[in-house]
């Protein structure tokens, strides 16, 4: 996953890969690496943010309790590989009240300010989870959670009830509504918050796919609202239409600035589905950005094409003058030259790499890569295949199977 400040540019990324297994007498078995890296953006001129790498390895052990039926415990465990003082250490477990409730608790021990993501050889944190939950009915879960921090500023508490429902209105045709209040106890900023939040899915008709969510957010200090809205439709057999807009408005209570965002995404995909040779993907974007400040507040419009086609088995064109050759059932090699320039090309940027991928299960792929020269753009670069040096990327091949149909298999696709 990859996450970024708009503000600042900081950029994080992370990779996390693992595996489990069951053992006999309900044991289980998960082990696991991770690596995250912290890029600091062009606008931290201010030193605060530095560039970092974490690596690590985790496992878990999870089985039922002796002598007390319907309990279960678990130990995890995560340390950094180059730093003995970056390390996480969890206990807990939970206890079947009943086939639809349960009580759980989870203690943990985390060297880390920051979150799961990142971990933070200079900071300690104790927290400790205490909560409840039952499914009232088939469609409806409630749950309740004390959660209790040991942080710098003294020891923290909040209390968490919600309620999380699901609606069949009609065939195909589903609502989801969720309601969730945290309330602080001690310590901390005394920021209550509320959620409420609805979402719709369509999926009745096999050739189209739907669904739209909005969620409204009420703190001590802020509001928000967000939305987004969904849209995938067959065309044809070669043909899809695919339309998404996300819309984010938060406005400070204090005398603050408001801050909206909205993009809007519309495309085309196609696929030759006799051949299994040709695919394209035309799309154009627009966001727009307004924290109340005329730095802040801009618009942006992208337009963008993308084509591949597969010369032979294990060698394909791509429309980014790239190509890539198939090592294997599971490896590939490629080289990929890109240029970015303004509408006259009078300035411009080049990237030059190569990657190494690996298909993990199917249609996933997990690939590195290392560029000698790259270039960033916010709006037109979504991940970090085009910047200087070395990343990691994961990806997932969706094809006509999402509306039920199968795929022509008489020539292998390039994943």
């Amino acid at each position: 996953m990859s996450s970024g400040d708009a503000t600042t540019g900081d950029r994080r990324d992370a990779l996390l890969v693992g595996a489990e297994r069951s053992l006999d007498g309900g044991v289980k078995l998960e082990v696991g690496a991770r690596h995250v890296q912290d890029h600091p953006g062009a606008d931290a001129v201010d030193g605060t943010s530095t560039h970092s790498d974490t690596s690590t390895v985790r496992a878990k052990v999870s089985a039922p309790l002796p002598g007390v039926a319907k309990a279960t415990a678990f130990v995890e465990a995560e340390q950094d590989i180059h730093d003995a003082d970056k390390h996480l250490l969890a206990v807990g477990g939970d206890y079947r009240l009943t086939t639809s409730s349960r009580i759980y608790a989870r203690p943990e021990v985390v060297s880390s300010l920051t979150g799961g993501l990142d971990l933070d050889a200079a900071q300690h944190r104790n927290t400790t989870l205490l909560g409840i939950d039952s499914d009232v009915t088939h469609d409806s879960h409630v749950f309740s959670e004390y959660r209790v921090r040991d942080a710098l500023d003294g020891r923290e508490a909040e209390a968490a009830m919600g309620l999380r429902n699901q609606w069949a209105l009609a065939e195909g045709l589903r609502l989801n509504t969720s309601f969730e209040r945290v309330r602080a106890l001690a310590g901390g900023d005394d920021d209550d918050n509320l959620a409420l939040t609805a979402a719709v899915e369509y999926t009745r008709d096999p050739l189209t796919k739907a669904s739209g969510r909005i969620e409204l957010r009420d703190s001590t200090g802020s509001r928000g609202a967000l939305s987004t809205l969904g849209l995938a439709h067959k065309i044809s057999e070669d043909w899809t239409l695919l339309a998404r807009n996300a819309y984010a408005l938060t406005e400070s209570k204090t005398g603050g600035t408001s801050q909206l965002e909205e993009r809007f995404q519309f495309g085309v995909a196609y696929r030759d589905t006799t051949t299994n040779r040709v695919n394209g993907l035309a799309r154009y974007e627009f966001k727009r950005e307004d924290d109340d400040t005329d730095f802040e507040r801009r618009t942006v419009h992208i337009l963008s094409s993308h084509a591949d086609l597969q010369v032979a088995r294990g060698l394909m064109i791509t429309g980014e003058y790239a190509a890539k050759h198939d090592l294997g059932e599971r490896w590939d090699i490629g080289v990929a030259a890109r240029v970015l320039g303004n509408a006259t090309f009078s300035t411009r940027a080049t990237s030059l790499g190569a990657e190494l991928g690996f298909r993990a299960i199917e249609n996933l792929w997990l690939s590195v890569g290392y560029n000698l020269n790259g270039f960033r753009d916010r709006d037109l670069v979504d991940d970090n295949t085009t910047a200087a040096g070395a990343y990691v990327r994961m990806r997932f091949k969706f094809d006509e199977s999402l509306f039920g149909a199968k795929p022509d298999t008489s020539v292998k696709a390039a994943p």
